[in-house]
């Protein structure tokens, strides 16, 4: 392998070659994917939260599931389709498409327009397909684990693979699994910020392909090597698509955890 690991991670967005520029850290925007806004009551006073997974946060960590401080305002852009929302410190872009509708349902009236974003957006999260008698892993800074999907269509079935996906608490270090019904494909990997590493890869013998529908680079180490993933790209997992100079890549352990903004 061509990379070098570092155990020191206590700063995520500067630790390896990948790292985006003084500018771009500026334009980033905070979002939430499976977002949903709420009311909590506490000494006797009522507050309006939003929850979802995180990304572009100055001072917090992608694939954090996070409950925001008390909300100041809520709006729709439609140009945009996000739902903005702005609390004390920071100001939230969260998909429409991304919303958690069952738990938004008990709160509806929060949301402005909601009926009709349900509308319009419920139905709008599509699972990215590939090719006949090959795998696709979808990742992202959004998801928990990175894990967004999976999708296989074998030639000789009417119907895609169903895929389980699970992760595994260690006492020593985390790991997920994607695990296709039925079939022989397995893929595992250690997570660490920003990359993950494989340590099962097991397709069936049927070509394996890796995407990025995220808004951060990505890298994927697999039996080929380590492979960089820009936001929006696909790759197949073979050494032509090994990055050849050597990376610096956070080693310690990726531990989404839900914490209050």
């Amino acid at each position: 392998m061509s990379e070098k690991r570092i155990e020191k991670c206590y700063v995520v967005s500067d630790s390896y070659g990948g790292k985006v520029s003084e500018k771009r850290n500026r334009e980033k925007r905070a979002q939430l994917h499976y977002w949903y806004v709420d009311k909590m009551r506490q000494n006797s006073k009522e507050y309006v939260l939003a929850h979802g997974i995180v990304s572009g946060h100055k001072r917090l960590t992608d694939t954090m599931f996070i409950h925001t401080s008390e909300i100041q305002s809520i709006t729709i852009n439609k140009n945009i389709e996000e739902l903005i929302i702005a609390t004390r410190n920071t100001v939230y872009y969260c998909p429409l498409e991304y919303c958690k509708w069952e738990q938004q349902d008990k709160n509806a009236d929060l949301i402005p327009e909601y009926n009709w974003i349900k509308k319009h957006y419920r139905n709008k999260l599509d699972i990215p397909e590939i090719d006949e008698d090959k795998v696709l892993l979808t990742l992202s800074n959004f998801d928990k684990y990175y894990y967004h999907s999976a999708y296989c269509k074998l030639s000789s079935e009417q119907e895609p693979v169903s895929f389980r996906a699970y992760p595994h608490i260690g006492m020593i270090q985390d790991s997920f699994t994607i695990s296709g019904d039925g079939c022989l494909i397995k893929l595992s990997y250690l997570l660490h910020p920003n990359n993950i590493e494989f340590y099962c890869e097991l397709t069936a013998k049927m070509p394996l392909f890796v995407e990025n529908i995220g808004n951060e680079v990505l890298y994927v180490d697999t039996h080929s090597g380590l492979i960089k993933l820009v936001p929006g790209e696909r790759k197949e997992v073979k050494v032509e698509n090994v990055e050849q100079e050597e990376q610096s890549l956070p080693s310690c352990d990726l531990y989404p955890a839900e914490i209050i903004e």
